[in-house]
């Protein structure tokens, strides 16, 4: 532990505060809101997502071939509540409680027991590796957890193995002797035992698919599904092209977690004409559509700088969709007695100033415009299934509205002085002229 307080956490106006507390549990409890989130996470955790995201083509499957999984049902809500889910749990005073624990009573991995998996884990260990084995994917992640591995890189890494194994560009000595056919859960289960000890192939592994394809070359660069060096989670740009921009402009990668929009994903268009107007709700709404996309990225990056700011969970914000700047704006004041954060458009600055300071230090660090871009995957190859099927991601128009909606420079992605001294960041302004990373006006 390298931090520990030992103080009390003082509410400014306690009084006001449960006011806005007890409207909040309210919203996400009674109601078409509420009957939203107990109907799905309520009921069956993240899990839930499973079938609902295999229903729009967008699961992703085989290493991001293809967002359609066959076996999708076998991985799904309904297999893990029916048979190993034993327990609701939740972090401290939910109200929606989408927490659940799971416990293998028999076979192999019998004796498991295990928080989740969540979506995400059930992804990267199952569908992206074309395993359907539900109770591998359970046991899989309670190593990962043990191991302190993250459950979407390391099965990234495998099926980028499985991948490059199918096309011939690693050899069973290569991969000391495992048998990489996708599916192969064994093997999967062997590769984290060897990646958290970094033996043998497990030892490449461990350096992630960017770095491993590099080493290994003979054109396995292709098949490593990353964006700065993070590999992608269970998202698809082809069946929702929004994400692609999401993946491109997050500060860490192929991140879900910084911007990812569910209003047009699982259908929310009351919510959109509310936030962005009728006339671009049409074009917002269309999964398949990069219009306005670029301006729905940003909102929702602005808006998770607030959430996190405030150790706010994201169910609730970004899925369902029922908490959003109006909202902060009432808590903010009783909670910390800034009462200069009452305004939503006080709200909305200082998120826009956090965005702007994380992309100021990647820009400080060397990350550049060259970097905001996709795999080739989701960029040249056409989903070959599902409601998506022929679809690609074009990039480049959601990234030109981004940036004009940021204040940046579409050529370089940098910022205008402009844009930082509205921000209050005139000294980070100096600092990037000073290195030649300040747009040009």
């Amino acid at each position: 532990i390298a931090v520990r307080g030992s103080r009390d956490v003082e509410v400014a106006d306690p009084e006001r505060f449960m006011q806005v507390v007890d409207e909040a549990i309210y919203l996400c409890t009674k109601g078409v809101w509420g009957e939203a989130a107990e109907s799905s996470l309520g009921k069956y955790g993240t899990p839930c997502l499973v079938e609902m995201l295999n229903a729009i083509g967008r699961l992703p499957t085989k290493n991001h071939w293809t967002g359609v999984f066959e076996e999708a049902e076998k991985i799904g809500p309904e297999a893990m509540r029916k048979n190993y889910r034993i327990a609701r749990a939740s972090c401290f005073s939910c109200a929606i409680q989408c927490k659940y624990i799971a416990y293998i009573r028999d076979g192999p991995y019998a004796g498991t027991l295990v928080g989740g998996p969540e979506y995400e884990s059930i992804f990267a260990l199952g569908s992206n590796c074309m395993n359907s084995n539900l109770e591998s994917v359970i046991y899989a992640n309670l190593l990962c957890d043990l191991y302190g591995l993250d459950t979407i890189s390391t099965g990234k890494v495998i099926s980028w193995a499985m991948e490059c194994y199918e096309h011939g560009l690693l050899t069973r000595e290569d991969v000391d002797g495992l048998d990489l056919r996708w599916g192969n859960y064994e093997a999967m289960i062997e590769l984290i035992h060897k990646i958290a000890r970094r033996e043998g192939f497990g030892d490449l592994l461990a350096e992630g698919a960017k770095r491993a394809s590099e080493k290994v070359g003979r054109g396995t660069e292709r098949f490593a599904i990353h964006v700065k060096g993070m590999e992608a989670s269970g998202q698809d740009p082809r069946a929702q092209k929004s994400v692609g921009c999401t993946y491109a402009i997050s500060v860490r990668g192929a991140d879900h977690l910084r911007s990812l929009s569910s209003l047009e994903e699982l259908g929310y268009p009351q919510v959109v004409i509310e936030r962005f107007g009728e006339d671009k709700a049409e074009a917002i709404m269309d999964r398949l559509s990069e219009q306005y996309k670029g301006l729905l990225v940003k909102d929702m990056e602005d808006l998770y700088a607030v959430v996190d700011s405030l150790l706010l969970c994201k169910y609730g914000t970004m899925w369902p969709p029922i908490y959003y700047f109006d909202h902060i704006a009432k808590l903010l004041p009783p909670l910390t007695g800034m009462e200069e954060y009452s305004s939503v458009e006080a709200v909305r600055l200082a998120a826009e100033r956090i965005c702007n300071l994380r992309r100021c230090f990647n820009l400080r660090e060397g990350i550049t415009r060259k970097d905001e871009t996709l795999p080739e995957r989701f960029t040249k190859e056409p989903m070959p299934h599902g409601p998506a099927k022929g679809q690609v991601c074009n990039l480049e128009p959601m990234l030109r509205e981004y940036y004009q909606h940021r204040g940046w420079d579409y050529e370089t992605g940098l910022p205008y002085r402009s844009t930082l001294i509205r921000l209050g960041l005139a000294d980070v302004a100096d600092q990037l002229e000073a290195m030649g990373k300040l747009a040009k006006a």
